[in-house]
């Protein structure tokens, strides 16, 4: 949580549950 991502995590966690 200290580096800048090219994505929220939260979004990535989103479609994740989406896949699974």
């Amino acid at each position: 949580m200290g580096r800048p991502t090219k994505w929220p995590i939260r979004q990535v966690e989103s479609n994740l549950g989406r896949i699974l």
